[in-house]
């Protein structure tokens, strides 16, 4: 049977609204970057890659809470009690450290925000998936990745706003985690099935391995692109941070754009939809390579936002489809932590590429085309939408 367009089960539209709210704190990690280089000012009897690990450390643990929430929640834990207490270990790990000087201790708290981000993070996208199927699933998906980058701009201006009056008030900015404690609350529960021996079998299949690998590959390309633009607008152009920032600025308002409107590109071409995100993707990656002028540099990180604004849902409309019956939550949430699990390692892929090519601000990108152009011919000839033929009875 192919898939409806309707949900399956009434959702009130103030629960959709909740739903949504909380994709604008899944960017939190992104509150501390502007803030980095006054953290190095701060602390600058520390070695740098220690404290660079107050914006990379929350990675680690936002993917095992991402991975705990999977095998958990909808089970042993409802929707809404996860999202309190994932959104309390945010406020309390993220805030903390405004009242602190210690850089341990404030590594300390980011492991904890971490962690509250991971039990957080999954939550939209898994109860979308849940009560959703088909165009509807695909649209609210796309609304939630346009939701999430617009939480990532509103977030990281707010941490820069903060961080030019003192370092130690950029952390105040992850009292937003007040919004998705409120949302919590009005969370709707997906319908529990039955455990039958169909949901009692495994959940890491073929397709959601791919699925999930596909992810890491994306992020593992494209994050450390993203770490460098403010080095590779220095070298190009000799422009500064602000140049730079506008740039990713674009990256994430494009990403925006992109996903409010993949609901609309998913109806009329789903079969290419991770086609179109690839190669919009690829294409970015070059123009940033060859750019020696604002405009294409710019434009080439708009391109790749662009792109990661078509893939994300896309990834996760097909994982919706794929995954086996039950385990939703899980398959989504193992989707994500791969995601999340290549921003994590991208420092020391970073220290391999520099090992291997002496420099890692242009060998990423060496890399990275013809790996997206690679993914890119894969989606040419596979189509991850295909409904199963239909047959005689």
């Amino acid at each position: 049977m192919s898939e409806t367009n309707i949900s399956k089960q009434n959702v009130t539209m103030i629960s959709l609204i909740a739903i949504m709210a909380i994709f604008l704190v899944n960017r939190g990690v992104n509150i501390v970057t502007p803030a980095m280089n006054t953290f190095y000012e701060h602390f600058s009897d520390y070695p740098q890659e220690v404290v660079a690990m107050i914006s990379t450390l929350p990675n680690l643990t936002l993917v095992i809470g991402t991975l705990i929430v999977g095998a958990v929640v909808g089970k042993r834990f409802s929707f809404k009690s996860m999202a309190i207490l994932g959104s309390m270990l945010y406020l309390i790990g993220g805030v903390v450290p405004y009242f602190i000087d210690n850089l341990y201790t404030i590594l300390g708290c980011r492991l904890l925000f971490g962690f509250g981000l991971g039990l957080v993070y999954p939550l939209s996208n898994a109860l979308i998936n849940g009560l959703y199927e088909g165009d509807k699933r695909a649209s609210l998906l796309g609304y939630g990745t346009f939701m999430l980058n617009i939480g990532g701009i509103i977030l990281q201006t707010l941490g820069g706003l903060l961080a030019d009056i003192n370092w130690q008030l950029t952390f105040l900015a992850h009292s937003v985690a007040v919004l998705s404690l409120v949302c919590a609350f009005l969370l709707p529960e997906p319908p529990k099935k039955q455990e039958t021996a169909k949901t009692k079998g495994g959940w890491l299949t073929i397709p959601v391995l791919v699925i999930g690998i596909v992810f890491f590959i994306y992020m593992l390309m494209a994050y450390p692109v993203m770490l460098n633009v403010s080095v590779i607008f220095s070298d190009r152009l000799g422009s500064g941070a602000a140049v730079s920032s506008t740039a990713l600025s674009l990256y994430t308002a494009l990403a925006a754009v992109s996903g409010f409107f993949f609901g609309v590109l998913f109806k009329k071409v789903k079969r290419w939809c991770l086609f179109i995100g690839f190669i919009i993707a690829t294409i970015g990656m070059v123009m940033v390579w060859i750019g020696d002028n604002y405009i294409v540099l710019t434009l080439g990180v708009g391109f790749i936002g662009l792109g990661f604004g078509i893939i994300m849902p896309a990834l996760l409309a097909w994982c919706g489809k794929v995954a086996p019956e039950g385990k939703v939550s899980i398959c989504t949430s193992f989707a994500l932590a791969m995601m999340n699990l290549a921003g994590f390692i991208s420092s020391f892929y970073l220290s391999g590429v520099a090992a291997a090519f002496g420099e890692s601000v242009y060998a990423p990108i060496m890399i990275a085309m013809p790996i997206l152009a690679i993914m890119t011919i894969v989606f040419v000839i596979y189509n991850p939408f295909k409904e199963p033929s239909a047959t005689a009875a």
